[in-house]
């Protein structure tokens, strides 16, 4: 299922706009812009691993935690 052109469009400008605040508000500030720049990497990388955790819980058949694997059931009444 590929993403309609207006969800590209408007994920494309949210991307423009934080980039452009953070760069913005780093200059204002007074310290470099390199770590501002690269924030749409971490965002990307962010996106992958939470990806990659919802893969492995639908794997695993729950969430696994220091060694314990807690199923869905036993999550949901604590909401």
């Amino acid at each position: 299922m590929r993403p309609s052109p207006t969800a590209r469009v408007l994920g494309l400008l949210g991307a423009t706009l934080l980039l452009a605040s953070t760069l913005w508000m780093c200059r204002f500030v007074g310290q470099r812009t390199l770590p501002a720049r690269r924030s749409p990497v971490g965002v990307v990388v962010n996106g992958a691993l939470l990806l990659r955790a919802a893969v492995l819980a639908r794997i695993r058949g729950g969430l696994q935690w220091r060694s314990t694997l807690y199923r869905p059931e036993e999550l949901r009444p604590g909401r």
